[in-house]
């Protein structure tokens, strides 16, 4: 049976039909998420979630950034941050800090009703002095990857795809479907 990517945002559907070719199944749900830092127990509680609605193979996306000068905070409330203080609001709070490093971190889970399969990948990088870019979303319009000029707002879809924290992990979750037979 075809895994189903349950999200309900099209942002991370998009991203995620572009980065596996489209081999997965793609249902729009809403999940109750806990509050939680821990990128990994969020993961786990939306998975069983899913899975008692589907019954079947689910795959879960959740991403964050951890930001140095704030010791790792947000991670896994990304969302909620981003929700009440906006990509501007959070560049504006580290104005008065030195260190704008940070890191983004995708996690997808693969779960099947006995086991959770976690697939991660990262980026290092730093957050822009103020939103920079129309593209992408969530905190694409902030964050430079190292090594990179530009944030993931100011990329191309295939440049971002190609190095985002979200790619990787899709790529080591496809690799894994791929080598265990069932895509």
């Amino acid at each position: 049976m075809k895994a189903v990517f349950v999200t309900s945002n099209k942002f991370k559907v998009n991203e995620a039909k572009r980065i596996t070719g489209n081999l997965l199944r793609y249902r729009k749900m809403e999940l109750d998420e806990i509050q939680e830092v821990n990128i990994r127990k969020v993961l786990a509680h939306k998975a069983l979630q899913a899975y008692d609605r589907i019954g079947g193979r689910v795959v879960i996306e959740d991403t964050g950034i951890y930001i140095n000068a704030f010791g790792g905070f947000p991670g896994a409330l990304t969302k909620w941050m981003l929700a009440s203080m906006g990509c501007e609001g959070i560049c504006t709070a580290l104005n008065g800090f030195e260190d704008r490093k940070a890191y983004a971190e995708s996690c997808v889970a693969l779960y099947d009703g006995k086991r959770l399969r976690v697939f991660c990948g990262t980026n290092d990088g730093r957050i822009s002095d103020m939103p920079r870019g129309r593209k992408g979303f969530g905190f694409d319009s902030i964050f430079i990857p190292d090594k990179c000029g530009k944030t993931f707002s100011e990329m191309g879809a295939a440049e971002k795809n190609r190095i985002s924290h979200r790619g990787i992990a899709f790529r080591k979750l496809m690799k894994y479907l791929l080598s265990d037979g069932t895509v």
